[in-house]
């Protein structure tokens, strides 16, 4: 009796592992067929020449004069209200101790950013302090 159940616990697990081996080759057989016709795929769409649309040259009726605009008197008082608040805030970050401060650029945000990230940002600005 314990010969038959040795023998039929061996045959289970040789048939469990020839089932492995057959479903794991069958995956990357599949696989490396994928590979293939994806990079068949790509080298048929990259071998086409794609057929550039050109919109029909349209003509203006009149000649387009230059505008020549003075330059802003408003914008530099704005840019020096500006650097005075990056100034006191350099100030104000040096002035406590154990704290250095390496400043490698800023950059303007625009006024058409979305309300909630200059929500965030203010935020994130008043938390700091």
């Amino acid at each position: 009796m314990n010969n038959m159940i040795l023998n039929s616990l061996m045959t289970n697990l040789s048939n469990g592992v020839v089932t492995f081996v057959l479903g794991m080759g069958i995956v990357f057989i599949v696989l490396i067929l994928l590979i293939y016709i994806i990079k068949a795929i790509t080298a048929i769409v990259r071998g086409k020449p794609q057929q550039e649309v050109s919109a029909p040259a349209v003509q203006p009726a009149d000649p387009v004069p230059e505008i020549v605009s003075a330059p802003p008197v408003e914008q530099q008082e704005d840019e020096e209200e500006i650097v005075a608040v990056i100034a006191a805030a350099v100030a104000a970050i040096a002035a406590a101790e154990g704290t250095r401060l390496n400043i490698r650029s800023f950059r303007r945000v625009g006024a058409q950013a979305p309300a909630w990230s200059r929500a965030g940002r203010e935020d994130i600005m008043a938390n700091r302090f």
